[in-house]
């Protein structure tokens, strides 16, 4: 079942599952009749053709390494049909810290990861919404880079502009002044995430006013 399917799907009561299986998850599964006649469905896409189904037939978008500036370079064209009531809801890797290098370290290595290491090359998803983001040359050195092996420089390569842009980094008033940008983009919601540590969690709480 594709997204069609399961978009088209919901609200709909599924078969009871085997009955070698049952007993086993009988004591975990929902009642299925205390489900709303509809419900919400969020798409996660990157590329523009699943970007424009969420779109298309989704209630929401999860996009995930969206740059806060450069919202339109990387979407504007799937985003064209955006109904009123699509929510966009963006994942923000968010490092808490005073020091504001060690914090953009950080914050480096998972993009490195997904644009270096994830899928392979020719076909990753990532790089190639990084690539949109206008940071085309330096991914293809941060995917050089860990491909050969060579992860702490692939790490280095990726540009603070786009870990910037992509991540809430820095100390808690920075990261209250970077979520304003975000307030003024497209986003509708800013999923924080990465954040375990009660300390800086309160320290965010206490600074935005949550």
């Amino acid at each position: 079942m594709g997204p069609r399917g399961a978009v088209d799907a919901r609200g709909r009561v599924l078969p009871p599952p085997p009955s070698r299986w049952r007993r086993a998850r009988q004591a975990a599964a929902p009642d299925h009749r205390a489900l709303p006649p509809r419900v919400p469905v969020y798409l996660g896409a990157q590329g523009p053709k699943n970007v424009a189904l969420a779109v298309e037939i989704g209630d929401g978008w999860l996009p995930a390494f969206v740059h806060v500036d450069k919202f339109q370079e990387m979407y504007g064209d799937a985003l064209v049909d955006r109904r009123p009531d699509l929510d966009i809801v963006a994942s923000v890797n968010t490092f808490v810290d005073d020091d504001l290098k060690a914090a953009f370290r950080r914050a480096k290595e998972p993009l490195a990861w997904y644009v270096g290491g994830m899928g392979a090359k020719g076909a990753n998803f990532h790089y190639d919404a990084v690539t949109r983001a206008g940071f085309g040359q330096e991914a293809e050195r941060i995917q050089e880079l860990f491909l050969a092996g060579r992860r702490d420089e692939a790490v280095d390569a990726v540009p603070d502009e786009l870990v910037d842009g992509t991540s809430l980094i820095g100390s808690p008033k920075r990261i209250k002044e970077r979520l304003e940008r975000w307030q003024r983009s497209e986003v509708d919601t800013v999923v924080m995430m990465g954040l375990r540590d009660t300390a800086d969690i309160r320290a965010l709480a206490k600074e935005i006013d949550l």
